[in-house]
């Protein structure tokens, strides 16, 4: 989709009141766009699922949306996978799910999440009382975060599904590798 196809859209989403869907996985959506989304995501009350899966969003982007997720008061289910949101865009994720009461399954598989930034995600996950499901498949989120994910588990009775299968955490001792597989 051509930037200008995506202004457009985000300006028609901004005065959307029926648009409950919305898929976009592939699209070239990068910055530009993804700003352009992000100020629509604020304004509209009814898009319940939106999916940027492969969209070229990186932590700049992911920052963006998860700030426009934070004050969202419709959006259920959020799909982020295979971009590059990174430390930065996860931790500004933590944020938001601290915040926001009604999202319900955030995908942020294969985004190049490491330690910093799955600590903060599971973090928020700590406060939000709205989300069932967080998928961080295929991140190397780190043994820190596998101590918060107990945590979490411990105080979060909202949350059903964790899925972390190939997040790569290194151990104390030197060269140790583990695979965290929560369903």
């Amino acid at each position: 989709m051509s930037a200008t196809g995506i202004a457009v859209l985000a300006d028609a989403l901004g005065i959307n009141k029926g648009l409950i869907w919305l898929n976009l996985d592939g699209a070239e959506v990068e910055d530009v766009g993804i700003y352009r989304l992000t100020v629509a995501i604020k304004k509209n009350s009814t898009l319940q699922n939106l999916s940027l899966e492969d969209c070229y969003i990186d932590y700049n982007g992911g920052f963006a949306v998860a700030n426009a997720v934070t004050g969202n008061v419709s959006l259920k289910t959020l799909n982020l996978n295979n971009n590059a949101v990174q430390d930065a865009g996860a931790t500004a994720f933590g944020a938001a799910l601290s915040q926001n009461s009604v999202l319900e399954a955030l995908h942020l598989a294969f985004n190049e999440i490491q330690g910093t930034g799955g600590m903060a995600l599971l973090e928020g996950l700590t406060r939000n009382k709205s989300l069932t499901l967080l998928d961080l498949a295929g991140n190397a989120i780190g043994a820190g975060a596998a101590a918060v994910l107990g945590d979490v588990l411990q105080h979060n009775t909202t949350v059903k599904t964790i899925w972390c299968a190939v997040c790569v955490c290194l151990l104390p001792r030197e060269g140790s590798l583990c695979a965290l597989v929560v369903v």
